[in-house]
């Protein structure tokens, strides 16, 4: 889980058969984005940061569990 530079956005990481990566707005408590990876096997996400600088347009995370990690940079806008 954390939070955007400017705290607008909350990104949270759930476990599951197909882990998914959840955006909220903090401001209007409404879910924006649902980001998956389907190309590989990944059971979690163990790290989760918002990139620098520009509100909520970049995430980057780090999958976890059994087998090669994996990281994912998210250009949530598009």
């Amino acid at each position: 889980m954390t939070l955007s530079p400017m705290k607008r956005f909350l990104a949270v990481g759930a476990k599951s058969d197909k882990p998914a990566i959840f955006i909220y707005d903090v401001l209007s408590q409404k879910k924006k984005r649902t980001l998956s990876f389907n190309e590989l096997p990944i059971k979690e996400w163990v790290s989760i940061a918002f990139g620098p600088g520009v509100e909520a347009k970049t995430l980057i995370s780090l999958s976890g569990g059994v087998g090669d990690a994996v990281v994912c940079y998210w250009a949530i806008e598009t």
